[in-house]
Order: C-alpha cells, then structure tokens, then sequence
C-alpha cells in the first residue's frame, strides 16, 4: 500500500474513532454522576468539570464524602518531581525483591481483606504504603515482585537459549507479519533499571502515587475499588452456573459480589441478594463490601475465590495499572528476535538513539550474532546508578558471556556531536528504537530531555524527531534498515507524522510490524485501532507497530 494512501485511511479511521470514543466515555461518566444528585447538580451549575464530578462520584461510591459546596478542591495534584538517585552505585548485582512479599503483616490473604471494614482496610493500605515509600527511599527497592539473583541469572539464560523463530505469526492486510510477544525471558532487566519506576505517564509516577500527600485520597479510593471490592477481577472468577455457590467447598473458596450492568443468567436482583443474606449463603460484610450499590445497582454478580490467595502480587499489580501509570520497556527478547532477522548473517552494528530501559542493549548481549551496539540517552538517574554497566557486568560474570557496547550520556539530536558518529557515519546496518512520545512519558527531570527541549508538540516533532532520525539516517549504510516503533496516542498522532518525517529525510516505507502487548483488564480490544485478529484464538489482540524502513 503507497505511504499516501495509507496515511489518508489512518486519519479518516482514527479521527472517526476517537470522536465515538470520546462521547462513550462522556456517556458512562455521566451516568455514574447522575447517581449523586448533589454532585449531577455542582456540574449542571458548571462549578465541577466533568473530569472533578467523575472522580467525586467514584469517591463516594465507597463512602469517602467529597464535594458538597463550590470551591472544593480537587483530588489530583502534586508537585514531587522526579527525584535523582542520591547515591552513585558501585554494586553490579540488580535490585532485589521487594521484602513486603515476605511480610505476614501485609501479605495478608483476600479472605481477610474481604471481611475487613472500610476503616479497617483504609488503615492497613496506608500502612503498605508506608512501607513501599520506606524500601524505595532507603533501601533504593521499588514496589517489584521481581527475582532474587539465581532467577536474575536463569531468565537471562533462557533468553539467550531461546528458539526466537516461535515468535513469528502470519500477518493481515496491515502487518507484514506479528511477533508474538507471549515469552517474557529477559523481564530481569527491569532489575537493573530501578529509576524506571519513577517514570510520569499521565502526569503521574508510581513514586508520586505512594509518597505525594495529595494522592492519599486516590490511593485509597483506587485499592477500595480495585483491591478490597476486586473490580479489576484480580481474585475472583465467574460462576458457571447460578447457583454454582450451592456446591463450592466453604473451607477453601469465599465469595464477594460485584455489580454487573446487564441482566443474565448467572445475575442476581436486589431481592435475591437479600435473600440470600437471610439464608446466611452470604453476611453482612458481603453486603457492607458493595455499600450503596444495592439500592443504586440492578444487576450483581456472585463470584468466588480461593481464601488462601495472598495479595502483595495484586497490590503490586495495582500499583502498575490501577493509576494509568505502567512504564513499559521494550522486550528484550522481542529485540533479539529483530537482530537475527535483520543484521546480516556474521552480525554487525546497531544504533539506538534512545536506549531508555536496557531492554534493547541487553537484546544485543544475548543475541546469537555478533553485535556492536551503539547507543544514547540523557537520563542521568541511569548513568548515575550505572544501570547499562550493571546488565553487561552481571552477563559477563554470572553467565561467562562479553559484550561489545556503549552509551552515550547525551541528546539524539547532538548525537553528531561525538567520535563515535564520525567513525561509524555511513556504517551502522541497523537502527532500532522506541523514542519518547513526546510528554505522555517523563522518565526524568533532566534539561535534555526531549520534552524540555522541545516543549510544543509541533517543535518536538518537527526538532526532535526530524534531528534525531537525520542523524540516524547519515549513519546507517546504503541498505541499512531502520525499525521504529512509535504509535498514536489519543492526543497525538505520532505515527503519522513521523512516517512523513521519514520519507522527507529520505527513508523509504517498506511494511508495518505488528508487536503483540500483553492485555490488560479494561481494554476492549474490538475498538482500538492498533489489533489483530488472532486466527488461533479466534480474538483480537492488541499490537503497537513497528515501521520498517530502508535507506538507498
């Protein structure tokens, strides 16, 4: 399909999108404020926003009293910035696991949560939080599950042992082919890179969700929701059958109910829900857990769990999605897999202008073929904690094997600056990278960071991108490849205006790559533009592209 062509498709299919989206959305707010009528009236009168009457409504669901008069300030604000590392680290080894995990006092079982009440439950959360700041602030240990060293070293192992050509899947009318990113070896590396975690997306980091003041009260409401009322459906599974409840073995499975929007056979009406509470199937914690939503809802749900499922995993969890705040890194094993199918067959030298997370560096480490990578980057946390040291150090000594690489601290767009731009011009087979989307991600504070140098969208990608992808293309050889993974977001078409930044440096489209991203809970798949319809499955996934190019 000619650039142009596709382009114009794009722009029609995704303006036409977001604009149903957007009414959707503003459809299922208005509806939960309409059930609050002090709150409906606030924003009739045009003292709330839409946004401020929506979070005021979901506080109040769970019983948090909020606006009652106007002037009434809003809940999300906060002022921390991205703080730096305040010790440089000499240590090779990647951060170890979080100790709440082994914690009785808080990896406590969902049964106990379920029977707590609200006090109770805002009590122990607070209390977590506290305990997350003080692993993060002093122990320099972020809210991560993650691996004790012996894991560390048998993931990257199996990421170099790995057969990558399992990866590929035939493709559709949009993507030459997908690379299915169901194998998650190499996930270690987010271990190395412990300032990840302090990255804003959406204006927020999950440092600022556990240490900023004027948070508290989301942080409540969202582990109210997600977490004790399990709406996120981390816990709980579906009954079969209605009643399915009759047969469970009451020593081993607990149940909780969920308000549902429509009638089916496995729902339950405000009367049965009563009934069953005089029959004693359920008490009165169960009731006292869905709050006013018994005279407001129609429809609920019986759902059940196992009474033993601990929940620092679910915290965790939360933590990562729960605030629109998950700081992604790029896969390394998806970085393999793009090395052996694109370098040539004895390897060769790539280029990274953005090598963010290490997700790529260590791709190259672990790769079958020879590689020379060469890289740039401006955050300092990662400098200053030695990150892209540590994961070529731990390889070396944990697993015996060398690598030949290095990152340089400085901008893409003065990456012409160096002499490793004047030996390798004209040389590098292969640029790989995902560079910032402009400010929807703030992964620090630095003055070099693209979205303080360029702070308009129009100079950012008419300064940033333009400069960086030029010098990226005077460095690739005739034939090299560029692989860039860069996607549209509901703000900005990214995308779209980066391919026609390309073809004026001179790059030439060849096909688009579909990625597969892990799904997460929310996400209605059939009405993102970036899926595909897995034949397997017989569902839509969701993918993020990857442009191939090539220079002439």
């Amino acid at each position: 399909m000619e650039l142009g062509w596709r382009i114009h498709l794009l722009i029609m299919d995704r303006k036409e999108f977001a604009k149903r989206k957007k009414l959707m959305e503003e459809k299922v707010k208005l509806k939960l404020i309409s059930k609050y009528p002090h709150i409906h009236q606030l924003y009739q009168n045009g003292e709330l926003t839409l946004k401020k009457a929506y979070d005021g409504a979901q506080s109040e669901m769970l019983g948090i009293t909020t606006f009652k008069s106007k002037g009434t300030k809003s809940f999300i604000t906060h002022s921390t910035r991205i703080e730096k590392e305040e010790k440089t680290s000499t240590n090779t080894l990647p951060f170890g696991k979080n100790p709440i995990g082994e914690n009785p006092k808080y990896n406590i079982t969902f049964d106990e949560v379920n029977k707590m009440d609200y006090d109770e439950f805002k009590r122990f959360i607070l209390s977590v939080r506290t305990f997350l700041l003080k692993e993060w602030d002093e122990n320099n240990i972020p809210p991560y599950i993650g691996k004790d060293e012996k894991g560390v070293k048998d993931d990257i192992q199996k990421l170099i042992d790995f057969d990558v050509e399992r990866m590929w899947k035939k493709g559709d009318d949009i993507y030459e082919y997908i690379i299915s990113n169901d194998y998650h070896y190499g996930s270690s590396c987010n271990q190395f890179m412990s300032s990840l975690h302090k990255t804003r997306a959406g204006s927020v980091s999950m440092y600022d969700v556990i240490k900023e003041l004027s948070l508290k009260l989301k942080f409540i409401r969202t582990f109210t929701r997600n977490l004790k009322q399990d709406k996120m459906y981390m816990v709980s599974k579906m009954m079969k059958s209605k009643h399915d409840y009759k047969s469970l073995d009451k020593k081993k499975y607990g149940l909780i109910i969920l308000s549902v929007k429509n009638k089916d056979e496995i729902s339950f009406n405000q009367s049965e829900i009563k009934n069953l509470l005089k029959k004693g199937i359920i008490k009165d914690y169960h009731i006292r857990n869905i709050g006013r939503e018994l005279e407001t809802e129609t429809n609920f749900h019986l759902r059940y769990f196992k009474k033993d499922e601990k929940i620092v995993k679910h915290i965790i969890h939360t933590l990562r999605v729960g605030f629109s705040n998950i700081p992604i890194n790029f896969s390394p094993i998806v970085s393999r897999y793009l090395y052996e199918r694109y370098l040539p067959q004895n390897g060769g030298i790539v280029y990274d202008c953005c090598s963010g997370w290490g997700g790529r560096l260590m791709g190259a480490i672990c790769s079958n073929k020879n590689i020379n990578y060469i890289g740039c980057d401006v955050n300092s946390n990662i400098f200053e904690s030695r990150s892209y040291e540590k994961i070529g150090q731990f390889i070396e000594k944990e697993i015996g094997r060398k690598s030949n690489y290095k990152v340089h601290q400085i901008s893409s767009t003065r990456f012409n600056e160096t002499d490793d731009y004047k030996i390798y011009k004209g040389k590098v087979d292969l640029l790989l990278t995902s560079p910032p989307y402009f400010n929807q991600e703030q992964y620090s504070t630095d003055k070099e960071q693209s979205y303080n140098l360029f702070p308009t969208y129009e100079s950012w990608i008419n300064g940033y991108i333009r400069d960086t992808f030029q010098i990226g293309y005077d460095l690739l050889k005739k034939g090299g490849v560029l692989l860039l993974n860069i996607a549209d977001t509901k703000e900005l078409p990214l995308e779209l205006d980066t391919l026609s930044i390309m073809e004026d440096i001179g790059f030439e489209f060849q096909y688009e790559i579909g990625m597969k991203m892990q799904r997460y809970l929310g996400l209605d798949v059939e009405k993102i533009y970036n899926r595909y319809y897995d034949e397997e499955r017989e569902k839509y996934v969701k993918v993020e592209p990857i442009l191939k190019f090539i220079k002439h």
